[in-house]
């Protein structure tokens, strides 16, 4: 078994879109996915990530601070136990950021401990 990271990108404009009651739909729709892997003993993490942030490269002399955002933004992340990228894969078949009109990076967390 591997973990897998998904990288939850885009679905603002479609969230901006929505009722209240639609808005409680959806994160339930999150609810019940994020319950369901979990369940199925394949959770081992995730969380949305806040707007504001803070972008480097070269070090700190050229950050950019601010908010975040856009379709390509990652908006949150998950973290999964799988048996390989087609397992992953299947696990993410079923993200609701996809209704969202949005898109889900797969890459594999690389173990390091030697």
């Amino acid at each position: 078994m591997s973990d897998y990271i998904f990288f939850i990108r885009g679905g603002d404009a479609y969230m901006a879109g929505l009722s209240e009651q639609e808005m409680q739909n959806h994160m339930q729709e999150w609810t019940d996915y994020m319950g369901g892997l979990g369940a199925a003993g394949k959770l081992k993490g995730g969380a949305p990530l806040g707007k504001d942030g803070t972008v480097m490269s070269g070090g700190a002399k050229a950050a950019i601070d601010g908010p975040l955002g856009g379709d390509t933004q990652v908006n949150g992340y998950v973290i999964v136990s799988a048996a390989d990228m087609a397992e992953a894969k299947k696990l993410a078949n079923d993200c609701p950021i996809f209704m969202a009109d949005g898109s889900l990076e797969i890459r594999e967390c690389l173990d390091m401990s030697g």
